[in-house]
């Protein structure tokens, strides 16, 4: 094999490794639940049946046939096969940009170098969702414009209209990245009109008819576009919240490879405007759209990082440069540094869970307590709320979860963290009866107690002693990441007395050898609680035995509440 194609194996491998790992999305399980909603009743959702809180509320469930191919290929091959469903794609969205720099004439060096910084720059948000079809769909797009431009296929009006028509049909049903290729379809319609020949004005026009068309073949037709106000309406909060919509974060190590692109695409740009050999206004508009909004939220960085590496062949390169032994260095060069931020940076990432699954035990106690806690009005946090309905319902409703129909509930829900109050008029105000709670060291409290020897101390407590007060709350159940809280009133007592946790609290150390130098909590009943929370969680297991022994000794280590 030639060395040019063998640094092209080795990129393409490499790139391809960016998108093996764990799936780490938390809204897949959402997705399988609609998915198995639709199999099951033969009719995609258009309203929300996951929720208590928006319950028989409208729902545009715009990424239905994603939801339905998640479901037939995790039944089919379970976790492996949703890894290799997004392998796939991603691996349709970087051979689309080889067969585009192809098409530009670039060397296979260059193809090597280019194709390992789009990988690095789409691994952020590479992950499983349904973008991923978008991806692939504008990445054909793009490349179906660019040989129309360069006269490498030929379309009349006729075959445009059926061509963009085909196209997003089918987008429409996959995902709303649709207005994104609609943007770039416009842009070659407006340059062809403005400066192209007659015919070429008469195909683009036809093709983008035809796009317009094709994006009313889905199920809720002119309903479709609805979601785009209400996310518009909510991006200040959501943008404040939600990782994905917030500006880019420059310095985070995974934003590297897209600063990168976007710090040479800009000089590239800037060297060629001022050299009056500028590309078509429709990719230099683009360009100027997609960075502006991948600088503005996270999430576009996927579209940029497609648009962007052929583009920037064409600004730093051409085709007369792809065989000087300059642009091979340099692209060896980059392909080198890029093959080992992927090593040390990205690959680690590949570690940790095996699916997006945190609250997997916090499901299966809930779902084994069913006949005692099923039916409670459930609070649970954003990223728990997808696993929680795909496991329990129908037994529970959860809160929410990541879908846009709750983004103002998300937004009601940060408000009234911020104090106890607050807190508690929101609780009552939705009527929730079963809390679950995240295990934040965050925002800690401060109790002040008097001990038997008569001086005061100050004890560092968990947030949760405030918000969750004991006379209302009881505590049932807690794991590495979260607690669980019934409200007194609403569950059975005789099991209530059975299954709370009274006195071995996490986080809580300093009051549990309070309790038990004070004698106000006896070891035995320490013990007792410790075997039951072992058995209910096996991972957390050891650190419930850790805190029990721990505070039958306190006596002889007083050292961590703090004296006034």
């Amino acid at each position: 094999m030639r060395a040019d194609r063998c640094a092209l194996a080795v990129a393409g491998v490499l790139a391809l490794s960016c998108f093996i790992g764990p799936i780490r999305n938390p809204d897949l399980w959402w997705h399988l639940s609609a998915g198995r909603s639709i199999a099951a009743r033969h009719a995609v959702p258009r309203a929300d049946f996951l929720s208590h809180t928006r319950l028989d509320g409208a729902w545009v469930d715009f990424e239905w046939a994603p939801q339905l191919l998640y479901l037939a290929v995790h039944h089919a091959a379970g976790y492996q096969g949703l890894i290799a469903l997004r392998l796939l794609l991603m691996t349709g969205v970087l051979a689309c940009s080889l067969a585009l720099l192809s098409l530009y004439g670039a060397g296979l060096y260059a193809q090597a170098g280019l194709i390992l910084i789009e990988a690095c720059a789409l691994y952020p948000y590479g992950d499983l969702r349904p973008d991923n079809f978008s991806q692939l769909l504008f990445a054909l797009l793009l490349l179906g414009l660019e040989a129309w431009r360069l006269g490498r296929l030929k379309l009349d009006a006729r075959r445009g209209a059926a061509a963009g028509g085909l196209l997003f049909a089918v987008w429409a049903n996959l995902h709303l990245g649709l207005l994104y290729g609609l943007l770039l379809l416009g842009l070659y319609a407006a340059e062809a009109a403005w400066r192209g020949p007659r015919g070429s004005a008469k195909t683009s026009a036809a093709a983008l008819g035809g796009a317009l068309l094709g994006c009313l073949c889905n199920p809720y037709g002119l309903g479709l576009f609805l979601v785009l106000p209400e996310h518009i309406s909510y991006m200040d909060t959501i943008s404040g919240i939600i990782c994905e919509w917030k500006p880019a974060r420059f310095a985070s190590w995974w934003v590297w490879p897209y600063a990168a692109l976007l710090a040479a695409s800009a000089g590239g740009l800037a060297a060629a405007l001022h050299s009056r050999r500028s590309p078509p206004a429709a990719i230099s508009l683009a360009w100027v759209f997609f960075a502006a909004t991948s600088i503005a939220h996270e999430r576009h960085m996927a579209y940029f990082a497609v648009f962007t590496p052929p583009l920037l062949y064409t600004l730093v390169a051409g085709r007369e440069w792809t065989r000087r032994r300059e642009v091979r260095v340099a692209a060896l060069t980059s392909a080198a540094a890029l093959a080992a931020f992927l090593i040390v940076a990205i690959w680690p990432m590949h570690r940790g869970p095996r699916a997006p699954m945190p609250a997997r035990e916090l499901a299966a106690y809930l779902d084994a307590n069913a006949p005692a806690l099923g039916g409670l009005k459930l609070f649970n946090n954003w990223a728990d709320g997808g696993y929680l309905g795909y496991k329990l319902w129908p037994r529970y409703l959860v809160f929410y979860d990541g879908r846009y129909i709750f983004h103002a509930l998300l937004m009601e829900t940060q408000q009234a963290a911020f104090s106890v109050e607050r807190w508690k008029e929101f609780m009552d105000r939705h009527d929730v009866e079963l809390a679950c709670m995240t295990r934040s060291p965050l925002r800690p409290t401060f109790d002040h107690v008097k001990r038997k020897q008569g001086d005061d101390v100050q004890l560092r407590r968990p947030y949760y002693v405030k918000f969750m007060p004991q006379q209302r709350w009881a505590m049932i159940y807690w794991d590495e990441r979260e607690v669980i809280f019934a409200r007194r009133d609403r569950v059975d007592a005789v099991w209530l007395r059975a299954h709370e946790y009274r006195a071995l609290w996490p986080d809580d150390s300093p009051h549990i050898a309070y309790l038990s130098d004070q004698g106000l909590v006896s070891a035995e009943a320490l013990e007792a609680e410790a075997r039951r929370h072992a058995g209910e969680s096996a991972v957390a297991a050891a650190e419930g035995r850790g805190l029990a022994a721990w505070a039958m000794g306190a006596r002889a280590r007083w050292n961590e509440p703090v004296p006034r």
